[in-house]
């Protein structure tokens, strides 16, 4: 039962991400989820690594976040296609000292490159950093920040 509690969320976030109306999606998660949860439970004699009830209740936060950001880089790629918004404004930023662990590296990695209009050009886990190419790059300050505090609201609870 544990198992499948906490194989559950990453099912979800799978699903989220990649689309729940197909079926293929579902197996493929559920599939993913256990690939990487058993694993764990092997190297500790049986037992799931301790999660945290806190960080355990804080990934739908996460997903939210990853949704919220998905929802305004699409709306800011219709208004560039549309002619509404000035596609020359590309550009690169760079986030230093992003996250704590090369984990909640990998996963903002993940969840700016989700978000279009941006894709995360080059990662270093010594100094747990980014560089992200972005499509409006207009302000790189305010971009930055933007990063940073998806990390502090939706991502540091959950995954740090």
């Amino acid at each position: 039962m544990t198992l499948l509690l906490v194989s559950l969320p990453l099912l979800l976030a799978f699903v989220a991400l990649t689309g729940p109306e197909d079926p293929w999606n579902w197996a493929l998660g559920f599939g993913i989820a256990l690939l990487l949860v058993v694993p764990a439970t092997r190297a500790r004699g049986g037992r799931l690594p301790a999660i945290g009830l806190r960080r355990l209740i804080s990934l739908p936060l996460l997903l939210w976040g990853i949704l919220r950001g998905i929802a305004a880089g699409s709306w800011m790629m219709l208004m560039v296609v549309t002619g509404r918004r000035n596609w020359r404004n590309v550009g690169f930023i760079t986030v230093e000292q992003a996250t704590r662990t090369e984990a909640g590296l990998a996963l903002l990695a993940l969840a700016q490159s989700a978000t279009p209009g941006s894709v995360v050009a080059e990662t270093d886990a010594e100094t747990r950093s980014l560089v992200i190419n972005l499509l409006d790059c207009t302000d790189p300050e305010a971009a930055r920040a933007e990063v940073v505090r998806f990390y502090r609201r939706f991502q540091r609870p959950s995954v740090p």
